[in-house]
């Protein structure tokens, strides 16, 4: 029982709440996502944490650098670039789980946009697939 994911396992802040045991890096990520919905144009969506970690990694984890390329980038226009203040905040959020995420889907998106030229590059759309294959991850993880 202590391993399942219940209505209220998925809707409570990790944050929020103190662990009985030590968890993971990784399973701190996966919980996080569940209690961060971003919406817009009446979809929901999770922020892809993992995939803007990897982005940030080409990048050794420096914000000046991706500043660099978005500011570069052929696909956004002057006005749509995002401030190094929310590149540190995305970075901090996916560094540190127990951050909360104070940034907007639309800079999340234009930041997606910015670097690979699609505005859901970070966002993963909520789904029944998708909710099916976190359970999994969840329940993978809590198998180790």
């Amino acid at each position: 029982m202590k391993n399942q994911i219940t209505k209220e396992t998925v809707y409570r802040i990790p944050a929020d709440v103190k662990r009985e045991s030590a968890v993971t890096l990784q399973e701190k990520h996966l919980l996080q996502k569940f209690t961060n919905i971003l919406r817009a144009d009446g979809k929901n969506y999770w922020f892809n944490a993992e995939r803007f970690l990897r982005t940030a990694e080409e990048y050794n984890f420096t914000v000046s650098s991706m500043m660099r390329d978005i500011e570069l980038s052929e696909y956004v226009e002057e006005e749509e670039i995002p401030s190094l203040k929310t590149l540190r905040r995305l970075l901090n959020y996916c560094e540190y789980p127990d951050e909360k995420l104070v940034v907007g889907i639309q800079a999340i998106k234009r930041i997606g946009k910015a670097l690979y030229g699609n505005q859901n590059a970070f966002l993963e759309i909520i789904d029944e697939e998708s909710l099916s294959c976190m359970a999994e991850q969840y329940l993978k993880i809590r198998e180790q």
